[in-house]
């Protein structure tokens, strides 16, 4: 197995696995010490620079289970800044039954906007609508902050993983559990 900058190692405990990464790819993909991630290899087929196909290996580390990578959805919201946006933003998502799974957030002073940028699960609020109604649902969202003079700037699926959502369904291997035996096949077989 090979990793740039170096998986220190990776063990099995209590039916799951331990990887040790470095401190400095730690802090680059926001997981902290203790983290419970969930893994899916994949293995893509791509033309190298000749024009001939080669196969890459990559393996999704997502904090989110792959059973609800359809649902996690990403928003940008625009206001003015002003005490209270964030508690207005949380009681909009919270009646329309949107769970906030990572928030950011930027004050622009040059004209005063502030700037919030949401990773959320959608899964309660899609079914109130037709499956993956994204239009419906944007413009139910859009009434609620405009009427708030807050402006939806994006609300799309999380690309990354909702394209790898489509592989892990038709994938045989239906599980968030990756053992040490299978990382070690997936790197030295394939």
């Amino acid at each position: 197995m090979k990793f740039v900058g170096g998986i220190q190692n990776f063990k099995i405990e209590n039916n799951s696995i331990t990887i040790k990464l470095p401190y400095y790819h730690r802090v680059a993909t926001g997981l902290i010490s203790g983290a419970e991630v969930y893994l899916f290899p994949k293995i893509l087929k791509v033309k190298n620079a000749a024009g001939l196909e080669t196969e890459v290996k990559e393996i999704i580390i997502s904090p989110f289970p792959p059973c609800d990578w359809l649902t996690i959805y990403e928003m940008e919201l625009v206001m003015e800044d002003k005490p209270g946006m964030i508690n207005l933003i949380t009681s909009i998502l919270a009646e329309n039954d949107i769970n906030i799974h990572i928030q950011e957030s930027l004050i622009n002073n040059d004209e005063q906007n502030f700037s919030v940028s949401l990773i959320v699960d959608i899964k309660k609020f899609q079914n109130k609508f037709k499956h993956d109604d994204s239009n419906s649902m944007q413009s139910v969202l859009e009434k609620a902050f405009v009427d708030k003079d807050i402006s939806l700037e994006k609300f799309q699926p999380c690309k990354q993983l909702y394209n790898n959502s489509q592989d892990f369904q038709k994938s045989s291997k239906k599980t968030n559990y990756i053992d040490n035996i299978k990382l070690v096949d997936y790197y030295e077989t394939h």
